[in-house]
């Protein structure tokens, strides 16, 4: 006596999809009865396979494992839907329990028995593709992408398989396609933090430090980490556009995110403070230099001190002559350059309403030059008076400018509240 049986169409597509959870958690929909297979089969095979489905659904997959091969075993004359059907479940539990050597093999015997309506066989497709991928042969995962695209695939675990198998045999510009092109489909959405690692060095190893830097903008703005600000700091500073006036600027970034990491940094940022007349704000990177052990220690130590007497003697000398200053007009571009700086001189002397003040003044001078320049100062000056929040919405209209753009974002991402990801 023989029984029509109809593999569960959902959870038929449930197994051909394990392979690939680890990789991408999009779930699959599940498919429509129409498309379901109806294998004529007999009793005791028909049992056999409904009970390994409930010990997978049970989460016994080494279990329903057993019990597939046991009716594999004790299936007599088995016809080719009978096994067919049974290489399938097979195959898709070794593919779960990552045995892609021996479930590969299966699966390319389920799919040549033909046993299967087109949905099906072409989810066989897609489990021939994770299953190259666990073994490693990413160019036989592309292959049978290609072949489960063209016969219609609409599954969401295509793209991160042939993202990663590009990726892992150096396509590097096949990478930068297929991780753009699915970048736009998500709109506004933020992108998963491995999409953009993996785009990021992609372009870096295609030599595009544009691409890359726009890639990693996105990484630190959508899952912030602190370990890609040196980096980011690093390139920047190496772009061909940039300019060294704006070193100060930049460092000071760095001192703020926590990405100063020796004591060269630590001196260099003091230097670049006591130059553009701010020795208050240089020995201040001083000592917090010393207080965290980087300075005034080892074959610098004696280096260090001097650099710290002589900024602590300056520092002393600029309080005293802010208390009793009176700013000069601004009539050109020389004095609303030196108004801009001994704004920023008063405000880290806790002279912050007379520094702000000033600052604003030569902001409005139309002899000031770069103006874009002095605004980002403006808004740096506005924090170190503990006045962030207006610091980031001065920021934003920089963020667009041609020159000072990234810096501009990358202070803003730095003082603005972070989201956790």
């Amino acid at each position: 006596m023989k029984t029509r049986f109809s593999l569960h169409p959902t959870l038929g597509f449930a197994l051909a999809l394990l392979a690939g959870a680890a990789l991408a958690q999009a779930p699959q929909a599940p498919a429509p009865a129409a498309s379901a297979a109806v294998i004529v089969v007999r009793p005791d095979v028909a049992k056999g396979i409904n009970e390994t489905i409930d010990l997978y659904k049970a989460g016994k997959p080494a279990e329903a494992l057993t019990r597939v091969e046991s009716a594999i075993a004790a299936a007599s004359s088995p016809t080719s839907g009978e096994t067919g059907m049974l290489s399938r479940l097979r195959g898709l539990l070794l593919l779960d329990l990552r045995r892609p050597a021996e479930a590969v093999p299966l699966l390319e015997g389920a799919l040549a028995s033909r046993s299967f309506q087109p949905a099906e066989e072409v989810a066989l497709i897609e489990a021939l593709a994770r299953g190259n991928f666990q073994a490693k042969n990413y160019k036989a995962t592309l292959e049978w992408l290609a072949k489960a695209s063209e016969r219609g695939s609409k599954s969401p675990n295509i793209y991160p398989l042939r993202s990663r198998s590009l990726y892992l045999t150096n396509d590097h510009a096949g990478t930068v396609r297929e991780i753009e092109s699915h970048l736009k489909t998500l709109g506004n959405a933020p992108a998963p933090e491995e999409d953009l690692r993996i785009l990021a060095t992609s372009y870096s190893q295609l030599k595009d430090n544009d691409g890359y830097l726009r890639v990693l903008e996105r990484l630190m703005r959508e899952h912030p980490r602190a370990e890609y600000w040196p980096d980011m700091l690093a390139r920047m500073m190496r772009a061909p556009t940039w300019q060294e006036r704006w070193d100060l600027d930049a460092y000071r970034l760095r001192r703020v995110v926590g990405a100063m990491q020796d004591a060269v940094e630590y001196v260099e940022l003091a230097e670049l403070a006591a130059k553009a007349g701010q020795p208050i704000e240089a020995l201040a990177v001083i000592e917090e230099g010393f207080a965290k052990g980087l300075l005034g220690k080892g074959p610098g130590a004696a280096e260090h001190q001097k650099l710290r007497t002589q900024t602590a003697r300056l520092a002393d000398d600029d309080r005293k002559s802010l208390a009793t200053l009176r700013p000069a007009a601004i009539t050109d571009a020389r004095s609303a350059g030196n108004a801009l700086s001994t704004g920023a001189a008063l405000v880290a002397a806790g002279q912050a309403d007379r520094g702000l003040e000033l600052m604003r003044s030569a902001l409005a001078a139309p002899q000031l030059a770069e103006a874009a320049h002095g605004r980002l100062r403006h808004a740096l000056a506005l924090h170190g008076a503990g006045r962030t929040a207006e610091a980031v919405e001065q920021l934003r209209p920089l963020a667009s400018d041609d020159k000072l753009g990234l810096l501009a974002r990358l202070w803003a991402l730095a003082l603005a509240p972070q989201k956790k990801s």
